[in-house]
């Protein structure tokens, strides 16, 4: 099975470590848990897009406020 020692490391690259280990695992035939590692990086990768979004509203809103 793939080191994943790495993915303890607070890394905004954590998605793409996930996608690369899936790969990994695809290659050496271990599809199964390729297919889970694949599945990290996508879910990483949306509670990124969810953070981002979140600070968005956030500061629209502040504006709004600010402006009335």
């Amino acid at each position: 099975m793939a080191d994943r020692s790495a993915l303890e490391l607070d890394s905004p690259d954590e998605a793409r470590m996930h996608n690369n280990i899936g790969g990994v695992l695809a290659s050496q035939g271990e599809l199964t848990a390729a297919v889970t590692a694949y599945g990290e990086s996508v879910e990483v990768r949306a509670c990124a897009l969810a953070c981002v979004l979140a600070c968005l509203r956030a500061c629209v809103l502040a504006c709004v406020l600010a402006c009335s």
